[in-house]
């Protein structure tokens, strides 16, 4: 497949007067072009758009552990780990935008933030409407306020609160009944420990999401645990690090509906789990496991190694893939994923992933019962002015 995209723009800061307070902004536009078909079409593509367009004030005093940040216009989001909300997910990449699977568009349609730090903790706020296809546009907003706390050695610890105001969007349960995303409510703790037990390299990580809706009876959950070692003294830095994560699926048995809603989460490297078995099916309904092997020969080069496997929490699985809306089993698949990151001059990026994924029962009985494995290689070139 031959992609690519071409991003320009301008941005600056400037102090006003002689108080310690900013005035930012940045635009850009970006040209994305698709030259062989993709999976969405199969027809040659040019889209051209604005990108980047936002502006703010910062005000920050050195040596002062007091700053306030707001900022609003078309700009990135992200929230702690990627876990809901992912740093490129601001933007549907799709149809007639081409170059999917390089991300072209990234930013929300508007992004208003506001960061207040004080010291060790940080108080974020957030409203964001994101960047979708003009003909799947479910008109979703997203609010929130996010108290984070990090004393930059140990401990990073964190718990946001989340609504959508508003959205079109629905939920399809087995009866038929659709009721609308409007009006979901999000409560998400995160804990983070480094150097744990005194051992320098050891770390763990966890974070939890519960759902509810103020109208309707909803109850869904997703959350994991990440723990890792880094080998520090060895030659090339190895480390090893393991993840078990859980999102609910709705059980038809029940009154509630728990399907989890994984919101904008998602990312390479930390929740496309699977860049094979993301395509077709979703952080919804799903148990994982996850074990990824590092090294970094240099400074600018690291090899990484992630091994996944898939398996569904509910057999009904309304809402993710149509082809996948009743399982026959349990089991969706496992997927070795191979990553080169190479930052091979201080404006030349590298990114090599390629991946091998063997669909299990859940999917080969949906297609046929001889599916072969699925292969995706890709090689993408970063180049920055």
């Amino acid at each position: 497949m031959r992609i690519a995209d071409v991003e320009a723009g301008i941005g600056g800061i400037t102090q006003i007067g002689s108080i310690p307070l900013y005035v930012y902004g940045a635009f850009s536009f970006t040209e994305s072009a698709t030259l062989a078909p993709d999976i969405f079409r199969s027809d040659v593509r040019f889209y051209g758009a604005i990108e980047k367009g936002y502006g703010g004030f910062l005000y920050a005093q050195k040596g002062s552990p007091i700053s306030f940040n707001i900022s609003a216009g078309r700009q990135n989001f992200q929230l702690n780990r990627n876990f809901l909300f992912g740093q490129v997910l601001g933007a549907a990449n799709a149809l007639e935008r081409g170059a999917s699977f390089l991300n072209a568009r990234t930013v929300y349609d508007n992004a208003v933030l506001a960061n207040l730090r004080l010291g060790k903790f940080l108080v974020q706020g957030f409203y964001l409407n994101p960047n979708e296809l003009p003909i799947a546009d479910t008109k979703s907003r997203f609010a929130g306020v996010n108290l984070k706390y990090n004393d930059n050695q140990n401990i990073e610890a964190a718990i946001a609160y989340i609504t959508i105001p508003q959205s079109n969007s629905t939920y399809l349960f087995p009866d038929g009944q659709k009721l609308k995303r409007e009006g979901l409510q999000v409560i998400n703790p995160r804990l983070r420990l480094t150097s744990l037990f005194g051992v320098e390299g050891l770390w763990v990580e966890s974070e939890y999401a519960y759902e509810w809706n103020s109208n309707f009876a909803m109850s869904a959950h997703a959350g994991y645990i990440w723990t890792g070692y880094t080998f520090q003294d060895l030659p090339w830095q190895p480390s090893i690090s393991y993840r078990f994560a859980a999102f609910s699926g709705d059980n038809p048995k029940t009154d509630s509906y728990e399907r989890f809603d994984f919101l904008r989460g998602g990312g390479l490297g930390d929740w496309l789990q699977g860049i094979n078995l993301a395509k077709v099916y979703n952080n919804s309904n799903v148990f994982s496991h996850r074990v990824e092997l590092k090294i970094k020969p240099t400074s600018t080069l690291q090899f990484s190694v992630d091994y996944f496997y898939l398996f569904a929490d509910q057999l009904n699985n309304l809402g993710g893939n149509p082809a996948l809306s009743s399982l026959e089993s349990r089991s969706i698949g496992h997927e070795l994923m191979f990553t080169t990151r190479w930052s091979i001059s201080q404006n030349l990026f590298l990114l090599g992933v390629t991946s091998i994924a063997f669909p299990a029962d859940a999917i080969r009985r949906a297609v046929t019962e001889d599916a072969s494995p699925w292969f995706t290689f890709q090689v993408s070139l970063f180049l920055g002015f």
